[in-house]
């Protein structure tokens, strides 16, 4: 009996500190150490600048799931650290795209107290099958959106998805070209300017801005052209709505 209580003592400590041990660790996570959470703001950070990874516009390779990203926006509203929270299930192909890329995002910052202040949100990059940008028409694959969940995009507000049940991508009845600036033209500037835009009740383009730059000139082209496009109009079940879309134009001198 004598030789038992010293073991069963030792056997308690075991397993106490590394308990303990955990629990300084989670309370010392730099990463969130003086930053507020969405639930403890009274106003939520509100997008202002969004930029997407290269991979949006086009088929992507994988399985269906999501990528989120942890980020951290100051009390200036611009992104001061970012972290993958849950990485896409099998891949981290996309991380390092997705990382760089949100890091350019920009915020109305949170107010607490009517005070800006630094609090996290996270970026969801959700991964199904789609009907893809640049594809052939009709042309469905695994291809990706993105948004971010924790904070307001005032932009995206009151927009329906494909995504949604009873959602069709409206036909485009009209396309204007953007117009190649002869500057950018002259210095061999080119790329595919990606524009998230929405699609209002009527079938015209309400609000578009531009989510992956090229270069000033061709972004500036590029939403005077789509800000022209008119398409069917879009509907859930038969009913009106507004739908958020993505547009590609590209430039090339080829």
């Amino acid at each position: 009996m004598i030789l038992a209580m010293p073991c069963r003592a030792l056997v308690v400590l075991t397993f106490i500190v590394p308990i303990a041990l955990a629990e300084l660790s989670a309370q010392a996570d730099p990463f969130t150490a003086g930053i507020y959470k969405p639930s403890d703001v009274s106003v939520a950070a509100n997008v202002r600048t969004k930029v997407v990874p290269a991979f949006v516009s086009g088929k992507v390779r994988g399985s269906e799931g999501q990528l989120r990203v942890e980020i951290v926006v100051d009390a200036k509203g611009s992104v001061k650290a970012a972290r993958i929270a849950q990485p896409l299930a099998g891949s981290h192909d996309f991380d390092a795209e997705t990382l760089q890329a949100v890091k350019d995002w920009k915020f109305v910052p949170a107010r607490k107290d009517d005070k800006p202040v630094p609090v996290l949100a996270t970026v969801v990059v959700d991964f199904r099958a789609r009907l893809l940008l640049m594809g052939g028409p009709n042309e469905v694959g695994l291809a990706a959106r993105v948004f971010v969940e924790g904070a307001d995009d005032e932009f995206v507000k009151g927009a329906s998805t494909t995504d949604e049940a009873g959602v069709v991508m409206p036909k485009r009845l009209k396309f204007v070209p953007p117009n190649y600036p002869l500057g950018a033209m002259q210095q061999q500037r080119e790329g595919d300017v990606l524009i998230e835009a929405v699609i209002l009740p009527d079938g015209t383009i309400g609000r578009a801005r531009v989510v992956r730059h090229v270069d000033f000139q061709l972004d500036t082209a590029a939403l005077a052209a789509a800000t022209q496009w008119v398409y069917e109009r879009p509907a859930r079940n038969g009913q009106p709505i507004s739908l958020l879309t993505l547009m590609v134009l590209r430039f090339s001198r080829r």
